[in-house]
């Protein structure tokens, strides 16, 4: 269980690294905004964590996990936004709603 939570945290902060760039390369002739910031971290926080948690069950070699992971972290919420249209797609797919 450590390990599990040791893992989750660091992919976090792996795209956590991905969501900087993200906004150093967006915001960069810009006054900092602190919420701006912590809300663009906490996100990618979640986005690797959910990497993780997709990827390694699957298979996926850890170095390419967290590359994936830096790139989700990146993506930020329009990443979220796909998955969850896609997600809606497949349930209404599957359940014929």
């Amino acid at each position: 269980m450590k390990e599990l939570i040791k893992n989750v945290c660091l992919f976090g902060v792996i795209a956590m690294f991905g969501s900087f760039i993200r906004y150093i390369r967006q915001h960069r002739c810009e006054p900092f905004n602190l919420k701006t910031f912590a809300a663009g971290m906490l996100i990618a926080w979640f986005i690797g964590a959910l990497t993780y948690c997709m990827t390694i069950p699957l298979g996926v070699h850890p170095v390419m996990a967290a590359g994936l992971a830096g790139a989700a972290g990146h993506c930020g919420g329009s990443l979220l936004d796909v998955t969850e249209e896609a997600l809606e797609a497949a349930i209404k797919k599957l359940f014929k709603l």
